[in-house]
């Protein structure tokens, strides 16, 4: 259950999500648009602009007139990695509950997911553990948000875990390897699962089984207004279903809102994340923030920015592997041991406004041993499959021309089009650093620096992409919308990356996984405490109870801590 077999990585490989190549713009702090009139500016809250507006779902102009009219104690906007748990947890529940959802299916984030088990950790391992992510982030970290998810994100996790094996999904690895013991004695407990064909496949499955409980799905039907008592009590949702048709939807105990984040919306992202704007391959559609701005308009504040933005390569392979990276150059500009997540502000000085941000990175035939002990990397059967191969002999994958072979480095440069006497330059001086051991370019370790000598020859061609972008309207430790005063707004409550901003830092700089469990838990939970007033599901779900997953896949790490790291493995 716990193998990762050629076939699961061809699987996750190809399931992920593509978008137009985008390119532009750099600078972080907030804008203004020029034709913004006054007159138009001062009828909406200081966080929003007209433009952003426009360049979302949502409408202005009072909607008086219905094609249907329907009520449930939960509405929920939005059917992702937030949304699905939040609809699926209302149903456990006992409540009725329906969905908004602005494309015509479900859409989710990701591949993998980890969470706490808070019996195998210790309080102050925890606190550490926190701690730990904290710096990296600059102490920037929401730590109300981050204690929730150590709260809340074990119970969820589990729970994840058998409703999609209930719906028909299982994950291709199980581990606990991500656990921390320190030498002081003090643990936290991690686990983590990946869903080979990825979140949105899992979270379907997930909404099919609501939907067989009774939850309503309204695809196709994206959120334009929210509705609100004279009390600032949110009651409601507007949905459009067509050129000039709504229906309202009527909630009695609720509104969830959680429409993922704004990169596909120009204005938002030129004023709140403009050194990422137009810069990347967006991973994601349909993200215009109208979550954020029906929130907004509902009363919240949009998180202070900067925001955080998941930047990473596109390729779901070797990404802690430390391989050989050059510049569209063909130079080598980075130490190879930061984490995905920071290759991008590493790029930034590398590749100026309006060129596309590629990276190559390079290895040789002998990989599997030479970088055995910085696994996940894909089996060389995957990487020298005949029927990939065929028609094609020199592209082993032809996943955005990424992954190429040569037998001979004058070759691969062709392919990936990079100077073959300065590719060849970088090389040798690589192996030479190799060879001695000590890395006086860039400071690699140098037990990382592994020598590119052996044919055939790889590169992988990897553009950049936006994944998410971690800026929401504002929200307190439960998740319930706040204004600016920090008083709850009654009845409307935010998940996901919709809701605040958790990391806070620059970069996404938070535990592998969380960017998915976070989304997971933060869904759940927020219904809870609508319809219970209170975080705590009738009936709760633990980790002994998907534990078998874990044991047939290895050892519990919290068990025998010496399978545990002795620091967060950051990147």
């Amino acid at each position: 259950m716990g193998t990762l077999n050629r076939r699961d990585f061809m699987k996750g490989g190809a399931a992920i999500a593509s978008g137009a190549a985008l390119f532009g713009l750099a600078g972080c702090s907030p804008s203004t648009t020029e034709d913004e009139s006054p007159a138009e500016q001062s009828t909406l809250p200081i966080d929003l602009q007209m433009s952003d507006v426009e360049n979302s779902s949502v409408e202005l102009d009072p909607i008086t007139s219905f094609e249907d009219e329907q009520t449930y104690d939960i509405v929920v906007v939005g059917a992702g990695c937030a949304g699905v748990p939040a609809v699926l947890t209302a149903v456990e529940e006992g409540a009725t509950v329906a969905c908004l959802q602005k494309q015509g299916s479900v859409a989710a984030n990701g591949y993998g997911s980890s969470a706490i088990c808070l019996e195998g950790s210790t309080s102050a391992g925890l606190k550490r553990w926190m701690e730990d992510f904290c710096e990296t982030d600059d102490d920037r970290v929401n730590r109300g948000l981050f204690q929730h998810h150590l709260d809340h994100s074990g119970e969820t996790l589990s729970w994840i875990i058998q409703r999609a094996n209930e719906a028909g999904v299982e994950g291709i690895t199980y581990s606990t390897t991500s656990t921390v013991a320190y030498d002081d004695n003090q643990v936290a407990a991690v686990f983590d699962i990946s869903v080979g064909s990825g979140n949105t496949q899992m979270m379907t499955a997930l909404a099919d089984y609501a939907a067989q409980q009774g939850a309503v799905f309204y695809y196709d039907t994206p959120a334009v207004q929210l509705v609100q008592d004279e009390d600032g009590t949110v009651t409601g949702v507007i949905g459009k279903t067509g050129e000039s048709s709504y229906i309202k939807v009527n909630a009695t105990k609720g509104v969830v809102l959680a429409t993922g984040d704004y990169m596909n919306n120009d204005s938002l992202m030129n004023r709140y994340s403009r050194d990422v704007y137009k810069r990347y391959l967006y991973l994601q559609d349909n993200r215009t923030g109208d979550g954020q701005i029906l929130g907004i308009l509902a009363g919240a504040r949009i998180a202070p920015p900067c925001h955080a933005r998941q930047v990473h390569g596109v390729i779901p392979w070797f990404m802690k592997t430390p391989l050989l990276m050059l510049n569209s150059k063909g130079e080598r500009f980075i130490n190879e041991q930061i984490k995905m997540t920071s290759w991008n502000s590493a790029a930034t000085s590398q590749y100026p406004a309006g060129e596309e941000v590629v990276l190559y990175r390079f290895f040789d035939s002998e990989y599997e041993t030479k970088y055995a002990e910085t696994q996940p990397i894909p089996p060389k059967d995957a990487l020298l499959d005949p029927a990939i191969d065929e028609g094609n002999p020199t592209s082993v994958y032809d996943f955005h021309n990424a992954f190429h072979r040569a037998d001979t480095i004058e070759e691969l440069c062709e392919q990936v089009g990079l100077p073959y006497e300065t590719v060849q330059q970088s090389i040798e001086r690589y192996n030479e650093l190799a060879a001695k051991g000590v890395d006086d370019d860039f400071g690699v370790e140098g037990s990382q620096l592994k020598a590119i000598e052996s044919a055939p020859f790889y590169c992988i061609r990897d553009q950049l992409g936006l994944a998410a972008i971690n800026g929401g309207f504002t929200v307190d430790n439960n998740y319930q919308a706040i204004d600016a005063e920090g008083n709850p707004i009654p009845h409307l409550w935010g998940a996901g990356v919709c809701a605040d901003n958790v990391c806070g830092g620059i970069n996404w700089g938070m535990p592998g996984g969380f960017s998915n469990s976070h989304c997971f838990t933060s869904g759940r939970y927020t219904v809870l405490c609508a319809l219970r007033g209170e975080p705590t599901p009738s009936n709760p779900c633990t980790f002994e109870q998907v534990e078998d997953y874990y044991r047939e896949a290895g050892t519990i790490a919290w068990e025998d801590t010496s399978a545990a790291l002795k620091e967060p493995d950051i990147w």
